[in-house]
């Protein structure tokens, strides 16, 4: 059994420098961290790319072993393959913009969202992976990554009702724009083969298909990608671009399959890739602007 530890810390001069106030609930070694919204919040916000901590008691995630079509993922499995590479570039300053988010919502709705942020660089462990990948069969990152996942949940259980949670991610693909991953993937984008119930969102459509179909609440005006494009951005899937075509598409991974609405209940998920500039040097701007939207989304359907 684990035991979590509770702070009272200033939620953004720990993380981001600033003084806004919230409540920590720290995992074991500080590895991961859990710092709840409002009680009558409607948003989880997730970061698992952005972490900077790399203890050297947990080994590097380098590559696995292959076994037929399945790759193994432990330290000690053997002969390691090319194909069994293990992911593990940071997204840089997605943990900031994160945290920066939630508390731009906390302060302009006074319902401030839950966020939970794993704090172990990519290296050591990758939370949007299933376990085995995730960890490499490694206790404390094993440890590490069930706290940052029943953190979700916890979350999760505080929400009544309709929910929306965002995976805050980054990728520096060349056609600099952001993706928003609904797991539809970048082939049925481009051949219109639009299924809601393959999607994270699947739960929003159920509650507004008497009033929107399934593309609109996907690309159209008032869709994320819509609302989040008319603020000048770049974003796939939107009016502007209905799909990626031949560029670069990230179209949703284990954390808006497992917490999104694909296989039920009623919290939405939409994974979030933004370019570069956007994390770093565009980043308060790009706040401001993702802060709006997700207001105008939340009075549109939640």
């Amino acid at each position: 059994m684990h035991l979590f530890h509770v702070y009272v810390w200033p939620l953004l001069g720990i993380l981001a420098g600033n003084s806004a106030k919230g409540s920590g609930i720290s995992g074991t070694n500080g590895y991961v961290e859990y710092f709840p919204g409002t009680a009558d919040s409607k948003v989880i916000i997730t970061a698992s790319h952005g972490g900077y901590l790399e203890p050297i008691s947990i080994p590097d995630r380098t590559k696995g072993c292959l076994s037929g079509a399945a790759c193994i993922w432990t330290h000690t499995c053997g002969s390691m393959n090319s194909q069994c590479t293990a992911k593990t570039l940071r997204d840089t300053k997605t943990k900031e913009l994160a945290t920066e988010l939630t508390a731009a919502l906390g302060t302009q709705t006074g319902k401030r969202p839950h966020l939970i942020v794993n704090h172990l660089n990519r290296r050591k462990l990758d939370p949007n992976r299933d376990t085995e990948e995730a960890a490499f069969n490694v206790s404390a990152a094993v440890t590490a990554y069930n706290e940052y996942h029943k953190f979700i949940t916890d979350a999760r259980a505080h929400i009544t009702g309709a929910g929306l949670l965002l995976d805050i991610h980054g990728q520096s693909h060349p056609e600099k724009w952001i993706e928003l991953g609904y797991l539809i993937s970048k082939s049925r984008l481009n051949t219109d083969d639009l299924k809601p119930t393959l999607s994270s969102i699947r739960s929003l459509y159920n509650r507004h298909s008497t009033s929107m179909n399934f593309d609109a609440l996907l690309r159209g005006t008032n869709s994320f990608g819509g609302l989040l494009s008319s603020h000048g951005y770049k974003v796939v899937p939107s009016p502007g671009n209905m799909s990626p075509g031949s560029g670069n598409f990230y179209s949703g991974g284990y954390t808006v399959k497992t917490y999104g609405s694909r296989y039920g209940d009623s919290i939405d998920a939409i994974q979030i890739e933004s370019p570069y500039a956007l994390r770093t040097s565009e980043r308060a701007t790009y706040v401001a602007a993702l802060t709006a939207v997700v207001k105008d989304f939340l009075k549109l359907y939640y």
